[in-house]
């Protein structure tokens, strides 16, 4: 697989919070990156960043069956052609058309017919070799969704049962993008985890295991590994990828809610480079860091230990509320367009950035062999 340009993958909140109360949260609207594409875009150039995350946004482009408003997406395209970025898009990440019951047949059917129309799209913008995430984290939304009713479709104890739907509705996504796009890059991301027992509970060390192991799980089924039945085919995994955050390790206090938090300055603590290795070579495909995020004060930090991805780029809401998440390089926008920029954390961007790059040259030199 062509690797994604840069080091840095810097990720736009655009996903689509539909409330148990009927308000709707769309964060990309409240962000107003749709309005301040090329100047979010042109911030993004300057500061040496080459690869971004964004959304299709299935839930707007695709508002009534069969018809796709993929104008919408036109400024994307060609502000990253401007400016030289490559995107990799994800087709779902939190939202879905309206009136659409997940847990049907028919969302497996309009999904895929979305998926390939996007494709198209792509084709005709000579986008030919994007990088495409179909289904972002499967297995949050399953649990978030139909586990714990705290998402769309807000269903209780159905989790598994939305999961093998959504890689039911991921792998007929990724089968109609090859049909139009042979050689795009289908890339898969999930949620690193480490689940560990209590010092004070180690009879809980068994099941903590059993629980921290589940994060292969959605990467197995999209494989055909585990339950082949839903038609998983390891050839849908081009790369594989891994969203790690501060609470992405924790000690176990049950099977359906986190207990706490898994201090980095504890021996209880796995290293990222564990995560990373370990899920490489299991599934022997190129391993990338899909999202990471902390709020403030501890993103420059974090942004230093993770090195590679960037998430969210521009401050955004939580899914819960309104309020102002703070954790973007940038923050919101002025009457203007302005957005101001967090000083500390753009400078460890360029910290990043140049230590990559040093690293790549002593790589080429490594391994350009002897001169003849």
């Amino acid at each position: 697989m062509t690797p994604l340009p840069g080091t840095l993958v810097a990720r736009f909140e655009s996903a689509l919070h539909r409330m148990r109360d009927g308000r709707t949260l769309d964060a990309l609207a409240l962000t107003r990156h749709d309005r301040l594409v090329h100047q979010d875009y042109a911030r993004e150039h300057a500061l040496g960043l080459r690869c971004i995350g964004e959304s299709a946004r299935w839930h707007a482009v695709d508002s009534e069956a069969g018809r796709y408003a993929f104008g919408a997406l036109l400024p994307f395209t060609r502000a990253a052609r401007i400016f030289g970025l490559e995107v990799v898009w994800t087709l779902l990440d939190r939202g879905w058309p309206a009136g659409l019951d997940p847990m049907t047949p028919a969302f497996v059917t309009r999904f895929a017919a979305f998926a390939r129309a996007f494709a198209r799209f792509l084709a005709s913008e000579g986008l030919e070799r994007s990088a495409i995430v179909p289904i972002h984290e499967i297995a949050t939304l399953a649990a978030g969704g139909a586990e714990h009713g705290e998402l769309e479709p807000f269903h209780e104890e159905r989790g598994f049962e939305l999961q093998c739907q959504l890689v039911r509705a991921a792998l007929a996504a990724a089968a109609a993008i090859r049909e139009v796009l042979p050689h795009a890059r289908l890339l898969s991301a999930e949620p690193a985890r480490h689940v560990v027992a209590l010092p004070a509970h180690p009879e809980d060390a068994d099941a903590a295991a059993v629980h921290a192991a589940r994060r292969f799980l959605v990467f197995d089924m999209l494989a055909g590994r585990a339950w082949p039945q839903l038609g998983g085919d390891p050839g849908v995994l081009d790369a594989v990828g891994l969203t790690f955050h501060p609470r992405s390790q924790w000690y176990y206090r049950g099977p359906r809610h986190p207990g706490p938090a898994v201090s980095p300055e504890t021996r209880d603590w796995r290293p990222l480079r564990e995560l990373v290795m370990e899920l490489g070579g299991r599934y022997a495909r190129p391993v990338y860091l899909a999202g990471t995020s902390a709020e403030a004060p501890l993103q420059r930090d974090w942004l230093r230990y993770v090195g590679i991805a960037l998430h969210p780029a521009v401050d955004y809401p939580p899914w819960r509320c309104e309020r102002r998440a703070f954790g973007g390089l940038w923050g919101r926008p002025d009457a203007d367009g302005m957005r101001p920029v967090d000083p500390a954390l753009a400078h460890e961007v360029v910290a990043q950035r140049e230590a990559f790059a040093r690293m790549a040259t002593v790589r080429d030199a490594t391994f350009a062999g002897p001169a003849l």
